[in-house]
């Protein structure tokens, strides 16, 4: 069963005060950076930036506004990293090495930290404005009822609304303990579904009992006068499903790699899917031979439409999409695992600006958050930094 936040504070008060006096420490070095925020974009015209970044150098380039350092512990693993999560103007973020913490993305300070075991799920924005926090138990209860991790509610303040452990079948709890890659949603009020490799259960946020279901994550709906589509991105195939009994759908094979959203389109047009299409270039060394493109397509057709400056890159290691499909990549640069980068777009499909992270060697994903304001890239496991807005 759920049970009340007044029961959990007498262990987890000190250490959750200790973290956070941690984390103020380290981030008053990296503070605001003023004269960074005065000159937001900038041509790359420092030398060794555009040597290093070479296939970068024609684009205009950003400063961080504000790099938040985040405490953690050097001696745990960090098996998975998730977030940001935006909830008013704070950003939850996750990870085998801090647990949950909440960043206040204005004051550029953690508002608040929850502790969890070795593994941690995405943070679940709910649609009551609070936020669903699932990981392993970092003191699991003692029960003899199998036990497949803790669960927490809280506000964007931090305030739990619950806390306890998530109780299910023994089969249903086998199946979660194995590994996998984690993800989170909402089903309905009161309930989150919850994946961990091929196994999902749906989570009561009221009693704290799974079950095992097979629900998906609820595909991307498009809407133009009397036709609606659902639209999902399947193995690199983009595939629409009409909802009206004897409508037709479609296919688009190819190699795409992120389905972004809805470009709204004027009354009289049908809106345009915004999505990223990994490509290839016959070009002699050393310019680019791999590329990713941002492309809008006709929602109801999946006929070519309008492409944005493609972004040079093997993999992509995060996506975001803000206001009418302003959108954020991180992009591998090349084999090194090292050279990796934010490229951001705005809403008219413009190439806005990019920003190279820290050059070290890299194998977490970036997590990417586009908000009106600023555009969020939590990297590294340890650091958010804060970059401009898309304009």
């Amino acid at each position: 069963m759920i049970m009340a936040p007044r029961a959990l504070r007498g262990l987890g008060a000190l250490g959750c005060a200790a973290l956070l006096v941690a984390c103020r420490s380290r981030g008053a070095d990296v503070g605001h950076d003023a004269a960074a925020s005065e000159d937001a974009t900038r041509p790359a015209t420092d030398a060794r930036s555009a040597e290093t970044w070479a296939e970068l150098a024609e684009l205009p380039r950003a400063r961080a506004a504000r790099v938040i350092a985040l405490p953690t512990r050097a001696d745990v693993p960090r098996f998975e990293v998730h977030g940001p999560v935006l909830a008013d103007d704070v950003a939850a973020l996750a990870s085998s090495q801090f647990g949950f913490l909440g960043v206040d993305v204005r004051a550029g300070e953690v508002r608040w930290s929850k502790a969890a075991g070795l593994h941690v799920a995405p943070p679940v924005a709910l649609a009551s404005g609070d936020l669903a926090l699932i990981g392993d138990c970092a003191t699991p209860p003692t029960t003899e009822r199998p036990v497949l991790g803790c669960l927490r509610v809280v506000t964007s303040a931090g305030v739990e609304r619950a806390y306890g452990a998530i109780y299910g079948e023994r089969a249903v709890a086998e199946r979660m303990a194995g590994p996998g890659a984690q993800r989170a949603w909402e089903l309905s009020e009161g309930r989150v579904a919850w994946r961990r490799g091929d196994a999902v259960v749906a989570v009561d946020l009221a009693t704290g009992e799974a079950t095992a279901t097979d629900a998906a994550p609820a595909p991307l709906l498009v809407r133009y006068r009397t036709r609606s589509l659902e639209v999902t991105l399947e193995d690199g195939e983009l595939r629409a499903r009409a909802r009206e009994r004897g409508a037709s759908g479609w296919r688009a094979p190819g190699r795409f790699a992120a389905l972004l959203g809805i470009v709204p389109g004027l009354p009289y047009e049908a809106p345009m899917l915004r999505v990223v299409r990994a490509s290839t270039a016959r070009r002699a060394p050393p310019a680019p031979t791999a590329y990713f493109d941002l492309l809008d397509l006709d929602a109801m057709t999946a006929a070519g439409g309008q492409a944005a400056t493609p972004a040079p890159g093997l993999l992509l290691l995060g996506t975001a999409a803000g206001d009418e499909a302003a959108a954020a990549l991180a992009v591998r640069l090349d084999t090194s695992l090292r050279r990796d980068y934010v490229v951001t777009y705005t809403s008219g499909a413009r190439l806005a600006w990019v920003y190279p992270l820290p050059l070290q060697l890299r194998t977490d994903p970036v997590g990417l958050a586009v908000t009106r304001d600023a555009v969020l890239a939590f990297h590294d496991g340890d650091t958010l930094t804060v970059l401009p807005r898309i304009e």
